[in-house]
């Protein structure tokens, strides 16, 4: 049965077919990794000569994994019809046999090398896999040797030719005929030859697509850059996916190669053998021969019958992809595209031993092949063609077509190496007359799917006036290319017929007759205004005036034009004198430009100018075509020049203009009047004005006789008041006087000529005199201004109609206060209205106790400029009301608590005027106005406060009533109720503490001799000794002294430093000095309580720590004991001075201060003072006031 080959198996390079069969030694046959080895691998061990097998993949480290199949021990059967030896030259392999005949085998590798014989494995077959039939025979068989080297040193060759300098040609494996700059596809691990031969044209493998400038690519190549010779290259399994080849010398030459692995699933061009299988070595084993070898082999269709020497046989199948039923797994895969399948038909002499170096599981072949005889054919293969291709992986174009064919070579021609004729496109080409011999005439235009198309004339044109190069450019062969070669009119015009033939890689070929039309040589022509401009008749003008200026002359250039594109030669006449005195003739390759080199130029002397231009092509020049020059006539006419002229003119202004205020000042001259205009006739005048002389003056149309004024004041006007500039400027004489009601006219006479006529023209210029323009008067309070009632003298106006606050009411002109000053005057009743320095309104008297609220007062309002102009405006002043001023309480009584003694601040009144008016007075009135008193008065002013102090007798706490009110200078007064509250003072009790210098327990030093389990502890005294003994029987609490027994002698006392009232413990010690102690005293605290008064927020238990939230005890506090009054946290206070405490709850025999229960909180510890004071503070253990002692 056949042997399943693993995935991925691949014959490699050099070695044997698998590498795996022959091993050295033991070693490396127990040495093959678990990912190589499969039950069945056959393996040859050359220093014992033993064949082995795999029997067990799971021990093929080791011998009990593998089977002795074969030794050669036995010796070696050789007769002279074995064969002994085989050697390779190219893809031919020669075996010698025993008898020393010999006969060869050709192995088309698809790279050339002479002519194959039918039959043989086509180039074309794409082989992806090969398999081994498993025939279990019976005998063994040794191996003596196994290697025939060097039947091939590389996968492939092409040899390289060019394309002029354009493209590389590739003649090789994958190309049909030779191919320019094709795509390559080299595999890994394989070796290929370019063989270069055409010395101009360097051949590189590069690793970048720069051209010649590319990085040179060397891993693995030999001879790179070769100009004659081959480059060998065994392709690097490192080797890039893209490299590419160039020509260094020409950098459009060169093209892309693609590196793909073996096994690759890149598409791989027809006609290489694919990557999963690239066999480029050979070899055979020679086995121990016995009775068995095989004798004959037969082929029908795809399968092959051997023949043992015993008489028995057995058959091979070869899968070909076409059917024929189920194929054993291991067969050559189905995918194999093998559409032909020969064997080279050797007759031998004397048999021929045939041993493989397939996998056979356990293998033992006996016999030899007596006469070897190989099926001499195998020509056709049934398939069924005419179907739609369903492979998805085939390129567009083939996937999904149906060729129709019957066999598989119809459907391998038809679907991979179709042909198609070439068309050719173009029909029309266009060459100019007298074009060079070599002149390109243009490229033929084609299409063909296949490739390149070569091209030549067809062997019925010999005229040879055109020829085509093989890559389809034409060029002028004849010397004279004239429009007399003309020979065809078939397409409507003269053309030659010039008939092509196009080849493609295939041989399919196109034939074409092509048509070139031979433009005929035209003359160069003159045009004007440009190179596009129109066509000049044989004539040309150009205009010029007397005025015309040095310089060159737009309207004086010539250009010329050839339509054939021809190089042209310019030339002129003999060029008259007067021309060259005045002008410069300068001739470029395309134009005449004109150039006047005088200023100006004389009518009168030289009215014209006369020559001849001349332009021609280069066939005038070269003597092919005579009547290519063209004559121009090129004149120059001056133009006389004509006499300026001037009108009369009128001008106004007005009688305030002044040029010494800067206006009318224009390039450096004033023109306060303006500037004349005549008609200058000619471009390029200049125009002088003279003799400004006066003629007349005149009043409303009436006569002022010429010297009635003479200039003495603004009313005795200047009469010759004006001058001219030569421009035509006319200004205002500096210093003049000028008056509208005496003269509103003045005439003068203007002469005007040019630098070119002699002759000259005269107008009258009339200049009128307007009246001034009289100030505007503008405001910014509309008609109505507004003013307070209560106003006095210097008191302003203004624009809100309080009257007394916001914008100052304003008058102001826009008029042009360069020329004169604007007067301002105000009108009113009594005078009672005036102007300060920036025309703003003011009083000039009190309008307080003349006017009263609603009343307006009409004014009005004069502007004045300096010619006595005015302008006069009415407007009305409202008087509106005076505000009373505004009174605030500000109340400071909300902190005072219980009775308050006289003189107490429990506030403060104020009292504003917005008017800014005076307060005079601030009285208190009401129920309690007689329990208050006020400070002291402040400064006067509009704004004063006074103290609301506590009266003659002490405050009892409760809430008063009372006003105070605020009076004006103007007598407006205003009331502001004020209410006070004070509080009763906050319940107390009396607490009191002590310090002890004892240093015992608490339980000792108090006499305790047990406690109960109430919070806090009732302790039970003792009767003998201890503080609480005596305190409770005694009657002493409150004692400046407290002297007790302990230890059988009243020998100890507390000492009180502190009594004092307060609304809870904290507050009864908070701030007090609590002993009365030296400095070093270590004391314990005690402090006294009463449980039932006024005191809230009795501890019950004390927590020795720090305060925080997890502490959630009722009632629980911390105690807090230093020096210094000061508990922030830190090295004097804050929690370093938290002590242990307890608190008990005692009851005395005799009542003090009213109680007989009292709460006793000690301390646990004693103090040591280093200030001779001790304070302390008590504060929630669960941290609720924020941890600290505030």
């Amino acid at each position: 049965m056949p042997i399943v080959l693993p995935s991925g198996f691949q014959i490699t390079s050099t070695d044997p077919i698998d590498s795996r069969i022959t091993v050295a030694s033991q070693i490396e046959r127990l040495g093959f990794s678990e990912y190589n080895v499969y039950n069945g691998l056959l393996v040859f061990q050359r220093d014992t000569n033993e064949l082995y097998v795999l029997t067990d993949t799971g021990s093929h480290t080791s011998n009990t994994g593998w089977q002795l199949v074969g030794s050669g021990s036995g010796g070696t059967v050789d007769t002279g019809s074995l064969m002994t030896t085989a050697s390779a030259v190219l893809n031919v392999v020669t075996f010698t046999k025993g008898d020393g005949s010999t006969f060869a085998v050709t192995v088309d590798t698809g790279s050339g090398g002479g002519s194959v014989p039918a039959g043989t494995v086509s180039s074309s077959a794409q082989i992806t896999n090969l398999g081994f039939i498993n025939e279990t025979v019976t005998s063994s068989m040794s191996v003596a040797s196994a290697s025939i080297a060097n039947i091939a040193t590389y996968t492939s060759e092409w040899i390289l030719g060019a394309n002029g300098f354009s493209d590389y040609t590739f003649t090789g494996p994958g190309l049909t005929g030779a191919e320019n700059d094709p795509l390559i596809y080299l595999t890994r691990g394989q070796q290929y030859e370019f063989t270069n031969n055409m010395n101009a044209h360097p051949f590189r493998i590069q690793s970048t697509p720069n051209g010649s400038t590319g990085t040179q690519y060397n891993d693995g190549i030999t001879n790179n850059d070769v100009s004659n010779g081959t480059l060998l290259w065994n392709v690097q399994f490192d080797s890039p996916d893209i490299l590419y080849y160039q020509c260094t010398a020409h950098p459009a030459m060169g093209g892309k190669i693609v590196i793909i692995n073996s096994g690759s699933s890149a598409s791989i061009p027809s006609g290489t053998v694919s990557s999963s299988a690239q066999i480029t070595n050979l070899g055979f084993v020679q086995s121990s021969i016995t009775a068995s070898s095989l004798e004959t082999a037969s082929v029908n269709l795809n399968e092959i019958t051997f023949t043992k020497g015993d008489g028995s046989t057995f058959a091979v199948t070869i899968d070909t992809g076409s059917g024929g039923g189920s194929v054993p797994a291991g067969t050559v895969s189905s995918s194999l595209q093998i559409t032909n399948l020969g064997f080279i038909n050797q007759t031998q002499t004397s048999s021929m031993t045939v041993a493989t170096a397939s996998y056979v599981a356990g293998a033992n072949v006996d016999g030899q092949v007596a006469s070897a005889s190989i099926a001499e054919t195998a020509s056709y293969i049934e398939f069924n063609g005419n179907r739609v291709i369903s492979n998805q992986y085939q390129p567009t174009g083939i996937r999904g077509e149906n060729y129709g064919t019957n066999n598989l070579v119809d459907f391998i021609e038809q679907a991979y190496f179709a042909n198609s004729n070439p068309i050719i496109n173009s029909l029309v080409f266009d060459v100019n007359e007298y074009s060079a011999q070599g002149t390109t005439v243009g490229t033929i235009s084609y299409t063909d799917p296949e490739g390149a198309v070569t091209f030549q004339t067809q062997s019925s044109y010999t005229d040879d006036d055109f020829r085509v190069a093989s890559n389809g450019v034409i060029t002028v062969q004849t010397t004279l290319l004239t429009e007399s070669l003309e020979n065809n009119n078939s397409q409507g015009y003269d053309a030659v017929l010039f008939p092509v033939r196009g080849t493609d890689g295939s041989g399919a070929t196109v034939d074409k007759d092509l048509y070139i039309r031979i433009a005929s040589n035209i003359s160069p022509v003159f045009r004007e205004n440009g190179l596009g401009g129109n066509v000049l008749p044989g004539a040309f003008t150009a205009s010029l005036a007397e005025s015309s200026a040095a310089g060159a002359k737009a309207n004086g250039t010539v250009y010329v034009t050839d339509i054939n594109g021809d190089t042209l030669t310019l030339q002129s006449g003999s060029l008259p004198t007067a021309f060259t005195n005045d002008f410069d003739l300068t001739i470029l390759s395309d134009r005449f430009t004109l150039t006047q080199t005088t200023s100006s130029l004389d009518y009168d002397t030289n009215p014209t100018y006369d020559f001849v231009l001349t332009s021609s092509d280069e066939h005038y020049q070269s003597g092919q075509d005579p009547s290519a020059i063209t004559y121009l006539n090129y004149h120059i006419r001056v133009l006389d020049n004509a006499t300026p002229t001037i009108n009369n003119q009128q001008f106004d202004i007005n009688e305030n203009v002044n040029v010494s205020n800067g206006q009318g000042l224009v390039s450096g001259e004033y023109r306060n009047v303006g500037q004349l205009s005549a008609d200058g006739n000619d471009v390029g005048d200049i125009i002088t004005y003279s003799n400004f002389v006066l003629q007349s003056l005149s009043i409303g149309g009436v006569n002022v006789p010429l010297n009635t004024y003479t200039g003495g004041g603004q009313s005795d006007p200047t009469e010759n008041a004006f001058t001219m500039t030569s421009t035509g400027y006319i200004t205002r004489i500096n210093g003049v006087f000028v008056n509208s009601d005496l003269i509103d006219s003045y005439v003068y006479q203007v002469t005007v000529r040019d630098q070119y006529d002699p002759g000259n023209d005269t107008a009258l210029i009339t200049i009128d005199i307007n009246d001034d323009i009289a100030p505007a008067i503008n405001t910014n309070y509309g008609v109505r201004p507004y003013v307070i009632e209560s106003a006095l003298t210097n008191a302003l106006a203004y624009v809100s109609s309080n009257g007394y606050s916001g914008i100052i009411a304003t008058n102001s002109t826009t008029y042009n206060t360069q020329n004169e000053t604007v007067s301002w005057t105000i009108n009113s009743p009594g005078n009672l209205l005036g102007f300060n320095g920036t025309q703003q309104i003011q009083l000039a008297q009190d309008v307080s106790g003349s006017y009263v609220d609603g009343q307006t007062i009409t004014f009005s309002v004069t502007a004045s400029n300096t010619f006595g102009t005015e302008n006069s405006q009415v407007y009305t002043l409202e008087v509106t009301e005076n505000q009373a001023p505004g009174v605030s309480y500000s109340d400071v009584s909300g902190g005072l608590t219980g009775s308050q003694t006289p003189g107490t601040t429990v506030g403060t009144i104020t009292v504003i005027d917005s008017q800014s008016e005076n307060i005079t007075n601030l009285e208190l009135t009401g129920a309690d106005a007689g329990s208050f008193v006020l400070g002291s008065n402040p400064p006067a002013g509009s704004s004063r406060t006074w103290d609301l102090n506590v009266g003659a007798s002490n405050l009892a706490a409760g809430t008063y009533s009372l006003n105070g009110v605020g009076t004006d200078a103007y007598g407006k007064s205003t009331t502001q109720p004020i209410s006070i509250t004070i509080s009763s003072a906050a319940a107390t009790s009396k607490g009191y503490a002590y310090t002890m210098d004892l240093s015992g327990t608490v339980n000792n030093v108090l006499g305790i001799s047990s406690t109960n389990s109430s919070t806090p502890p009732v302790p039970t005294i003792s009767t003998v000794f201890g503080l609480l003994n005596n305190i409770i029987n005694e009657d002493n609490l409150g004692d400046a002294t407290i002297t007790f027994d302990y230890g059988g002698t009243d020998n100890y006392s507390i000492v009180r430093g502190y009594e004092g009232q307060g609304t809870t413990p904290d507050d009864f010690i908070k701030d007090n000095d609590l002993a009365n102690v030296s400095v070093g005293d270590q004391v314990r605290l005690l402090l006294f309580v009463p449980k039932n008064g006024n005191m809230t927020d009795l501890p019950t238990s004390f927590y020795f720590g720090a305060p925080n939230a997890s502490n959630t005890t009722p009632n629980q506090y911390c105690i807090f004991i230093n020096s210094t009054n000061t508990f922030s946290n830190g090295s004097d206070g804050g929690f370093s001075n938290i002590k242990g405490a307890k608190v008990f709850d005692i009851t005395l025999n005799t009542a003090v201060d009213g109680y007989t229960d009292w709460y006793l909180i000690i301390a646990e510890d004693r103090y040591q003072s280093s200030t001779g004071n001790i304070y302390s503070r008590m504060i929630p253990a669960d941290a609720s006031d924020g941890g600290l002692p505030s």
